[in-house]
């Protein structure tokens, strides 16, 4: 069996499970990042992700994942997300509670925040669609209270952080070779 295609499969496993924990979104980013080879099977696994659920609060895990992924490594899979960004949006949107629109209207926010300029266009086309006015002044999502938290922890917590998604690279690599090795049988 192709190595992409046992990759999709313990990715599929590991996004099947994805929370909006904090943790759980760094620990698959560093897997995208390290696995920058398997970048269009990423990214078809977490759109296909995204299509098959059918409530927007599992499938907001994936688009925080994604939005994780494009910040954090930027290309190739900006490019890649690209296409698909409009769609998963407003599919999620569409779906959503108050609650749920609320955090996305923050995340959405972030893509047209003058230091960062992620999505800017799509973000544009999105914000026309849910009839939400012009993000003028940006007050700090949670997200970003959370990333300027982080930046500021103590050497040791990080030290701390950095062991423990060690250990969840580690388990996934574990399970990228139990699929290996079961394939080979």
């Amino acid at each position: 069996m192709e190595p992409s295609v046992l990759f999709a499969q313990t990715l599929d496993k590991k996004l099947s499970a994805l929370t909006s924990a904090a943790k759980d979104i760094k620990h698959l980013t560093t897997i995208a990042e390290l696995y920058k080879h398997f970048a269009t099977t990423v990214v078809r696994e977490i759109t296909r992700g995204v299509r098959a659920r059918r409530d927007a609060v599992r499938r907001l895990p994936l688009i925080y994942l994604m939005d994780s992924i494009v910040k954090c490594i930027k290309e190739p899979y900006t490019s890649l997300f690209a296409g698909h960004v409009v769609s998963l949006f407003l599919s999620t949107y569409n779906l959503a509670s108050s609650e749920i629109k609320r955090k996305m209207v923050h995340l959405l926010k972030t893509w047209e925040n003058k230091n960062n300029r992620l999505y800017v266009d799509q973000a544009r086309a999105i914000r026309a669609k849910i009839g939400y006015p012009q993000f003028n002044k940006r007050k700090p999502s949670a997200h970003a209270h959370a990333a300027a938290a982080a930046s500021q922890q103590p050497k040791q917590k990080k030290r701390n952080r950095q062991s423990r998604l060690s250990s969840k690279v580690e388990e996934f690599l574990q399970d990228l070779e139990r699929m290996v090795a079961q394939r080979n049988r």
